[in-house]
């Protein structure tokens, strides 16, 4: 696994004024999200006890993404310049916020895991995010009895990843691969893709892929699966509903994985993150016809629905 090599400087930006507006611009996502999920919480009732608690847990996440790190020093990759240490200290009031605003069985799991030390936290995540054979929120590699240790992972240090992705870009750090350079992985964190993302570019729509962990947006070809690379359009279908005409399943039947896309061109209100977990029905009809999704979302929407 090859990781970049950000400077001193990435971070030391995050303390510039103009660094302070890109944060500022990254609260502003955050408000984006937790508007989007209430309004689409009373639009669509199947989904809107997974919106509403996710409307309360970015609100959440929100208040730890503009934390500075706690110390500055010489990295040799990316993920050291996550702030751990911070993240690990955020774990016990979010356990606690969990135990009141979870639903169970997250809520009695956030209540065993307050037994965890700060440290062991550290060191959960220090393992979890720099293990190149493991990736993070996948269903072949995570272990069941894992899932709610690996979703406060998740929470937690999401706003941290994505802090410091931003002050990576900022110090010109790896920009979006090019259409033509086939990056199923982000060129910043080596994360997978969570969602797919149509915006309109010229007399077409350029294709990008959304980082499930640091938020990183990268250009990727429309006719490739980001899966296993195939490229034959007859191997590619697309899976759409009259409910969520703006979001769609890209599957692949080579590999029987799928990528969900929101199309910004049909609906421009369409917060990604967001529409992907209003829009759980379309992963549960790629379940029953044998499709696999790429990457989870933070919420394991469709792993929740196909168990009930």
């Amino acid at each position: 696994m090859r990781y970049g090599s950000p400077t001193v400087q990435a971070l030391e930006a995050l303390k510039a004024p103009e660094a302070l507006e890109t944060m500022s611009s990254a609260e502003s996502g955050w408000d984006e999200r937790i508007e989007r999920a209430r309004a689409l919480a009373a639009e669509h009732a199947a989904a809107a006890g997974i919106l509403t608690f996710y409307a309360s847990l970015a609100g959440y996440q929100r208040s730890l993404c503009c934390r500075p790190p706690q110390s500055w020093g010489p990295f040799s990759h990316f993920f050291q310049t996550v702030d751990l240490d911070g993240a690990s200290a955020a774990v016990p009031d979010f356990l606690a916020w969990l135990q009141e605003a979870a639903p169970e069985p997250l809520a009695s799991a956030a209540t065993a895991m307050l037994r965890l030390e700060r440290q062991e936290w550290r060191q959960l995540m220090d393992r979890w995010l720099t293990q190149p054979d493991v990736d993070h929120g996948d269903l072949d590699d995570r272990p069941r009895a894992d899932d709610a240790m690996t979703f406060v992972m998740e929470a937690v240090v999401q706003p941290f990843t994505e802090a410091a992705a931003i002050a990576w870009r900022a110090d010109g750090g790896p920009k979006p691969s090019a259409p033509d350079v086939r990056a199923p992985r982000c060129p910043i964190c080596f994360g997978r893709p969570v969602v797919a993302i149509l915006r309109e570019e010229g007399h077409g729509a350029r294709r990008t892929l959304l980082c499930a962990l640091c938020l990183n947006e990268w250009e990727f070809p429309r006719v490739v699966c980001p899966a296993c690379d195939e490229q034959r359009f007859d191997a590619l279908p697309v899976y759409t509903a009259d409910v969520f005409s703006h979001v769609r399943i890209d599957a692949c039947d080579s590999c029987k994985r799928y990528l969900k896309t929101v199309d910004l061109t049909k609906n421009g209100l369409a917060v990604p993150l967001v529409d992907d977990l209003a829009s759980v029905a379309l992963d549960l009809w790629a379940h029953e016809q044998g499709y696999r999704r790429l990457r989870t979302n933070l919420l394991r929407t469709a792993e929740v629905q196909s168990q009930e």
